[in-house]
């Protein structure tokens, strides 16, 4: 994938706000017990 980053940085910040949607819909419908499984991530 770093090929792809390389060659196309347009694609990555798209997979990258597509990854955060992710995260935060995740959250929200597991609840905070991952929140409390990884607290190195803030």
């Amino acid at each position: 994938t770093s090929v792809a980053v390389r060659v196309c940085p347009c694609v990555s910040v798209s997979t990258h706000r597509t990854s955060v949607a992710v995260h935060q819909y995740i959250y929200q419908h597991v609840g905070p017990r991952t929140q409390h499984a990884d607290p190195s991530r803030g």
